[in-house]
């Protein structure tokens, strides 16, 4: 990451987050400087983007255009988020994972992988999801609120449940 990126990180970090939300009647504005700092502290970032306080994300993220995340979401590291995606309260996006194949060895010492997600255009994520490294949410799906998604979600579909399993097709 460059000097520039960690700048505006940092500034993120330490101002942005804290920036009232965009819906508050005494925000006068500030919640454009929050996305200032986003679009300079991330790999990519497409215009009509709209973040609301408390979101933790990696600056190791693309982002698409019109997209909307609200408050007190958890965005890891090698996540691309595609264009107009919609991502509710409460949710996480998991990309690192405990390594666990050697039972001689605690878990802990067993290191860490690293695992993209990647989410389609038209996606919906509901409150308090939860999504797995490695998944890939399809196009125009939805994901419900609480659910935890173990699988890649095909386009199109609803997805809802521990673990998530498809409850429907939109088309």
């Amino acid at each position: 990451m460059n000097i520039k990126r960690s700048l505006f990180y940092f500034l993120y970090v330490t101002i942005g987050r804290r920036l009232p939300p965009s819906y508050a009647p005494y925000s006068l504005g500030l919640h454009k400087l929050r996305m200032f700092f986003i679009r300079h502290a991330v790999v990519s970032c497409g215009s009509g983007l709209l973040v609301e306080p408390n979101v933790h994300l990696s600056p190791n993220i693309e982002i698409g255009h019109n997209v909307y995340i609200d408050e007190n979401v958890r965005i890891r590291t090698r996540t691309t988020i595609g264009n107009d995606v919609l991502i509710a309260s409460g949710v996480q996006l998991i990309t690192v994972n405990h390594k666990f194949d050697d039972l001689e060895k605690p878990i802990r010492l067993q290191g860490e992988t690293i695992s993209g997600i990647a989410i389609g255009d038209d996606v919906w994520v509901g409150v308090n999801a939860i999504i797995l490294p490695g998944i890939k949410l399809g196009a125009h799906s939805i994901i419900s609120a609480g659910a935890v998604v173990t699988k890649d979600v095909p386009e199109w579909s609803v997805v809802g449940g521990v673990p998530a399993c498809v409850i429907k097709y939109r088309k």
